[in-house]
């Protein structure tokens, strides 16, 4: 990305290497961003007097390669990590469902991680109404074990739970850890792992969060997602807003989004539509693709975020043609 730019209409040119640092791809961006968002879900959770739940789920036998202590598992039929992702997005969308059969809505997060021999487990920090937590644990827990019930350690490892006590400390405490993993291990101590030769060591938390990317990176695993929450599309976009609007719900959204304040703007965000546009053709035979170009607020009115397109070459070349779709110019047009 050093060696390539980004250029607009306007002649506006941005390294690709310094556009990434100042996204969600820069990892130390992408964690905070998930902590306000989650800050902002407790939040919520707490103004709604809402139960709090740490779960933690892991496949059946067949999906580990090794034991515990790094053995050949016996059992084991040779699914990969991504089967085993598989298998444990199935049991979620199951016991998803059967919550919205219900009417038992839930919101928080989840997060993908390996065991060592590259098996994915998920935690799970969610929130529920107080009144229905039981309900919510007897339908997860069911769904986790509908699968081999009975192999050895099904019931001790298969599904855990712990309620959260918020007189005893945050929610979010119980999945930071787990997020710092994942992304970019800043501010956790180094992690615990085992050698080719079996032996604990050591493993500094960067380069254990750079092993569990890779990992994930294979394996095409989601490592984080967010589930029951406002759609982050629309945080983002009114975050790059600079200046008052006069659509009153996309300014109350901006003004929520510059104060870091999840839980506000998440009453806001159902008035809010993200508008795309195809924009133009530059070649006969190009593919037309959807272009995100900003928000509609319940009124019909149109804020445009992202008033300019934009073209990557090479940083040495300068005379790459501009071939650009619709540019939006105005800060906000009827629809």
């Amino acid at each position: 990305m050093e060696s390539a730019e980004a250029v607009n209409s306007h002649g506006v040119v941005i390294n690709l290497a310094a556009a990434s640092d100042s996204s969600t791809s820069n990892p130390r961006i992408r964690r905070t961003e998930m902590m306000v968002r989650l800050r902002g879900e407790e939040t919520i959770a707490q103004q709604t007097n809402e139960a709090g739940l740490f779960l933690t789920i892991t496949c059946p036998s067949r999906f580990h390669a090794t034991r515990g202590r790094g053995e050949p598992n016996p059992k084991y039929r040779d699914a990969t990590p991504r089967d085993a992702q598989r298998y444990l997005c199935q049991l979620w969308a199951r016991a998803r469902s059967a919550l919205h059969r219900e009417s038992i809505p839930i919101h928080g997060i989840r997060v993908a991680e390996p065991h060592q021999d590259g098996c994915p487990h998920w935690h799970l920090l969610l929130w529920c109404s107080a009144e229905k937590v039981d309900r919510v644990k007897e339908i997860i827990h069911g769904h986790a074990l509908a699968d081999s019930p009975t192999e050895a350690g099904a019931s001790r490892y298969r599904f855990k739970c712990v309620d959260i006590d918020h007189t005893k400390g945050s929610a979010v405490g119980y999945i930071a850890k787990y997020i710092a993993k994942n992304v970019d291990g800043a501010l956790i101590e180094a992690a615990h792992a085992r050698d080719a030769d079996g032996q604990t060591t050591e493993t500094p938390p960067q380069e254990s969060a750079m092993r569990i990317q890779g990992w994930a990176s294979t394996w095409g695993i989601r490592q984080l997602q967010f589930f029951g929450t406002a759609p982050v599309s629309k945080w983002r976009e009114v975050r790059r807003l600079r200046q008052k609007v006069e659509s009153e719900d996309i300014e109350a959204a901006r003004t929520c989004a510059d104060q870091g304040n999840w839980a506000e703007f998440s009453a806001i965000a159902p008035s809010l539509t993200c508008f795309r546009d195809l924009g133009s053709r530059s070649e006969p035979d190009e593919i037309q693709t959807l272009r995100l170009v900003g928000l509609i607020d319940r009124t019909g009115e149109l804020v445009v975020t992202r008033p300019d397109t934009w073209v990557v070459r090479a940083a040495s070349d300068s005379s790459t043609p501009w071939t650009s779709g619709n540019n939006y110019t105005s800060t906000s047009v009827k629809t």
